[in-house]
């Protein structure tokens, strides 16, 4: 019986991806995932989970971002994203869930691509801690 890659057998798959504490103050863009199963792949989740708690608040804020980079390294393509103003906080070990971008192609990723955590921030920022980025996929062939 012939070995099938993951982006080739029906269902959905994951990667899970250790990431660094990026200081208040500190924008990053931190490649996580190059596509190197040998066919495209459509995002179906990102989950974030933290090592510590994070407040959100209006002034002094940060969103994460997950940008599909092409394989260049010049894509800019918002695949999913959330802000941490007042009110949008994280909790340590509980995956926060970005919101998937609404349009279907934004979600495609195609083989050799790299998927990148951006934060930027609002004034002074927040600190993002060390954590876990989880992204699903299914594959998709297109």
């Amino acid at each position: 019986m012939p070995i099938q890659r993951r982006g080739t057998t029906p269902g959905t798959h994951e990667v899970n991806v250790p990431t660094p504490t990026v200081a208040a103050g500190t924008a990053a863009d931190l490649p996580v995932w190059r596509n190197n199963l040998g066919v495209n792949v459509v995002i179906t989740r990102v989950g974030f989970t933290p090592d510590s708690d994070v407040t959100g608040d209006d002034t002094n804020n940060f969103s994460l971002t997950v940008l599909n980079k092409e394989d260049d390294g010049t894509g800019t393509t918002a695949v999913a994203t959330k802000e941490y103003a007042t009110g949008v906080d994280m909790s340590d070990f509980v995956e926060d869930e970005l919101t998937l971008s609404t349009t279907a192609a934004d979600l495609v990723v195609a083989s050799g691509e790299v998927l990148a955590l951006a934060k930027t921030e609002d004034n002074a920022g927040l600190e993002l801690p060390e954590g876990l980025l989880r992204i699903e996929y299914e594959g998709a062939g297109v």
